[in-house]
């Protein structure tokens, strides 16, 4: 029984593809956060513009 749980590696695959996807979207997640700093700095400096 121990010997065939130590060889199941069904769930290794599931396990994988979270740790990658987890990384990925860490990666993700930075630039985006400054492309919307930089987004609302343009929408904010439209808005002054049209307030004038």
């Amino acid at each position: 029984m121990i010997k065939e749980f130590s060889e199941d590696e069904t769930g290794a695959a599931q396990i994988e593809y979270a740790l990658i996807s987890s990384g990925v979207g860490m990666a993700v997640i930075g630039p985006l956060d400054a492309v919307g700093e930089n987004l609302a700095n343009v929408f904010d400096t439209i808005a002054a513009a049209l307030n004038r």
